[in-house]
């Protein structure tokens, strides 16, 4: 069955669709929580001069019907901002949304004084919290902020967070099992009069074998608390002694096999790419401590097709969700380019759960993988390019 494309809102029609090469065909690109916050601003509309930000915009289901508005979205996920831009020109609108970066909330700023703020809950209360954190000293003591999620996304915890970091919160009943939250901002309090305004979530930390300085992580960045057991297989399987050869590490995360394999290959060229713009500063935050500036090359990313032509290995911890969605169409995808972008002899190392089915995939399209490790859960494999 062909997934519904047309978005129809109080400020148009419009066409939307998921990422390129996305099989999940029968799903659309916005749901039910978008279709909710778009009903309720339609009730009561911004004035044509309020300053809108939207978070968490996965297509634009949020941003292209209110593109007249000139909102600043703010998305973590570099694949998303990709499909925003192609849904914008496949709508052949005015005007293009505006993308900034978390970081260009830390100073305050004139033109960073929001009126009105959409907010798509996210998968991780940690990036939630260092989002809210960030947003609260540049709200209008009047301003509205709404956020929007699936009912089974939103926890007592989600809420905690939003009256905690903004101010009296409520939600509203569902509606085809999507939720409102609204948070009115608390006005500041003098000092010594009341709780404190809580600080920005402070990173994480955490030893890795064989990295001399313990890693760096910011909010929201994958497997925060402590090196994933998936992770942990892998680092013995990463490529060692390999001379001045050039490795790519695809969905890097905080940049882990990335900074390992550099540390023991000191003349090897390290590239890294990922999807999520806190995991990349946590990435080259970690570079920076190792000693690495300059050895390993992070890429804000979703595609090997951003990095150089050739590769001699390509490693990677490659992901299965696309934000709350389980699909490994990223890691197909993936596969697909390596084949690609590695020389003649040049292999891929990858380490998943082993339930995902990876190896019939190497073998279809390389001809070829072999099991280097494995335990209950989790299985490294190799595949080399044999053209």
């Amino acid at each position: 069955m062909a997934a519904e494309t047309l978005l129809e809102t109080g400020w148009g029609r419009f066409t939307l669709e998921l990422n390129h090469g996305d099989s999940s065909r029968s799903l659309r690109a916005w749901d039910a929580a978008d279709d909710f916050l778009l009903e309720e601003l339609k009730e009561a509309p911004p004035h044509k001069d309020a300053h809108l930000a939207i978070f968490n915009d996965a297509y634009g289901g949020l941003a292209l019907p209110l593109v007249e508005y000139a909102p600043r979205l703010f998305c973590d996920s570099a694949s998303s901002r990709d499909a925003i831009r192609r849904n914008a020109l496949a709508n052949a609108l005015a005007t293009t949304p505006d993308f900034n970066e978390l970081s260009d909330l830390v100073e305050p700023a004139g033109d960073y004084q929001f009126d009105l703020v959409l907010l798509k809950v996210p998968k991780s209360l940690s990036l939630l919290e260092y989002q809210l954190t960030l947003l609260k000293p540049h709200l209008h003591p009047d301003a509205r902020v709404l956020a929007a999620g699936m009912s089974r996304e939103i926890h007592t915890s989600t809420l905690d967070l939003f009256e905690r970091h903004i101010g009296a919160t409520r939600t509203s009943l569902a509606r085809k099992r999507a939720r409102l939250i609204y948070s009115e901002p608390a006005a500041e309090k003098p000092s010594g009069e009341g709780p404190a305004v809580a600080s920005v979530p402070a990173p994480t930390e955490y030893e890795v074998p064989g990295i001399p300085v313990a890693l760096i992580n910011l909010p929201g960045v994958f497997s925060r608390e402590r090196l994933d057991p998936g992770t942990r297989l892998f680092l013995e399987e990463l490529p060692r002694e390999i001379g001045a050869g050039r490795v790519a590490d695809f969905g890097c995360g905080n940049g882990v096999l990335a900074i390992r394999t550099a540390l023991q290959n000191s003349s090897a060229e390290l590239w890294g790419v990922e999807d999520s713009a806190v995991a990349v500063e946590s990435a080259r935050l970690n570079c920076v401590r190792q000693g690495l500036t300059g050895r390993v090359n992070i890429r804000h990313g979703f595609s090997l097709n951003e990095l150089p032509e050739s590769f001699d290995w390509i490693v990677s911890n490659p992901p299965f969700h696309l934000g709350r969605r389980v699909t490994i169409d990223p890691t197909l995808q993936m596969f697909a380019q390596a084949k690609e972008k590695l020389a003649p002899g040049g292999r891929l190392l990858i380490v998943a759960n082993g339930h995902l089915g990876y190896q019939a995939h190497l073998e279809r399209l390389f001809g070829n993988s072999r099991i280097l490790r494995e335990n209950k859960k989790f299985i490294v494999l190799e595949a080399i390019n044999e053209n």
